[in-house]
């Protein structure tokens, strides 16, 4: 029997630490890019900004994944975050003796995400201790309403803290809020529903990182439902990153040119569609199974990127830029909500399902393959963007996502055309 006080303290206590950290690390990232685009007036110095920032996921979350297995995953959380809060105080005192460099955000950049990579993969990979398995939807939905609302109110406070606050004063109080995120997180209990032993740091060797993330690697491959999330969520990502993520902002402002004020309202409602579906994703997974679920929602996806090239057959839609901008903002919104209701169930059901011993390591290496396919994508549609109708690409990209999720969801399929009682709750 789990104590419910203990459970709701570190229901609070974990969703305090995440809006402390993301709200600051978010607003952060908006202030500083408008700060070295004023600086340099350079869209690569933009550019490489962006790089420092996924740079860090992509080499090292398969590691990340080995330390949260192989240590107590509590004093990576607070340390990490201690770390991030420390460099950014530090970058303020050194900014008392000079100025502010586009080097020392570089190297600020990479540092501080270096420190969130660690931090996010194992205080993921840590959340099904925290709570009963019961509690864990609830928990995942509320991270994911504080993710979007930090997008959502990060560009309004970023620019007003750009606008009217000294850079180096909010530098100063992005550090203290990691420090007052880590404080809180130091009274999480990590052992409320964990039956893992802790291994000793002086048995781990760089021998050992290697065989540990090698066992990983085997883990996730011998786990045929692991595998298949893994192949959705690849698919998932090449698809939307190629047919939604550079299709439409060039389809918005240079295809129907509909203006920068327009571009940012139609933006705006993809977060709000990330709320949205984080708050009632809940009802859905108490509803219906995870795998009638998940085939439901992934299809819908595949139909919703079909629909960006409806504009071709309708001519009716291209009849005033007020319509593209509705129908588009529609759009965005639809997307915002099927992507925060098929990631809550997902990583709901991997926190449930894999090992506690292993599943630092599984949540890294998926991460580390979903990332690694997104430049790939993005550059392939951005060549092509170039030389084709780029309402062409949601279309090649809805299509193979459809016959994708059809082809790796073929049970569920089966189920349906046998009659068979596909949507009974679990």
């Amino acid at each position: 029997m789990h104590n419910t006080t203990l459970e709701r303290k570190n229901f609070v206590l974990y969703l305090l630490g995440t809006l402390m950290s993301n709200f600051g690390s978010a607003i952060y990232s908006f202030a500083i890019g408008l700060y070295i685009l004023e600086k340099t007036n350079s869209g690569t110095s933009f550019a490489l900004t962006l790089a420092f920032s996924i740079l860090p996921v992509i080499i090292l979350s398969p590691f990340a994944g080995v330390l949260a297995d192989r240590f107590e995953k509590k004093k990576i959380v607070v340390n990490m975050d201690i770390l991030n809060g420390i460099l950014f105080i530090g970058l303020f005192a050194l900014m008392s003796f000079v100025s502010l460099e586009i080097w020392m955000i570089y190297l600020t950049t990479f540092l501080s995400n270096l420190f969130v990579t660690f931090f996010g993969i194992t205080f993921t990979a840590a959340m099904p201790q925290l709570v009963s398995k019961e509690k864990l939807p609830g928990l995942n939905s509320a991270s994911h309403i504080i993710n979007a609302s930090s997008s959502i109110l990060a560009p309004v406070l970023g620019g007003i803290v750009f606008a009217l606050i000294d850079i180096r004063i909010f530098i100063l109080a992005n550090g203290i809020s990691f420090l007052i995120s880590a404080i809180s997180e130091s009274f999480i209990d990590f052992k409320f529903n964990s039956t893992q032993k802790v291994v000793s740091p002086e048995t781990v060797t760089m021998k050992s990182v290697g065989k540990s993330l090698k066992e990983g690697f085997v883990y996730l491959r011998n786990n045929g439902s692991l595998m298949k999330l893994l192949w959705i969520f690849i698919v998932f990502n090449i698809s939307f990153s190629f047919g939604v993520m550079v299709p439409i902002p060039y389809i918005l402002n240079n295809y129907y040119m509909v203006g920068a004020t327009a571009y940012g309202i139609v933006n705006g409602f993809a977060p709000a569609g990330v709320v949205l579906g984080a708050a009632i994703i809940g009802f859905f997974m108490k509803k219906i199974s995870f795998k009638s679920l998940l085939f439901v929602l992934t299809i819908a996806m595949s139909i919703l990127m079909l629909m960006i090239s409806l504009p071709l057959l309708l001519p009716l839609l291209e009849s005033s830029n007020l319509i593209i901008v509705i129908f588009f903002a529609f759009l965005r919104f639809s997307f915002g909500l099927l992507m925060s209701m098929v990631d809550v169930p997902i990583i709901t059901y991997i926190q449930s399902e894999t090992e506690e011993q292993y599943r630092g390591r599984v949540f890294s290496i998926i991460l580390a393959l979903v990332k690694v396919s997104t430049p790939v994508a993005l550059m392939i549609s951005g060549f092509l963007t170039d030389y084709m109708n780029p309402m062409i690409l949601p279309l090649i990209a809805g299509v193979f996502a459809l016959i994708s999720f059809l082809f790796l969801q073929r049970d569920a399929v089966k189920a349906i055309f046998s009659r068979e009682k596909c949507f009974e709750a679990e």
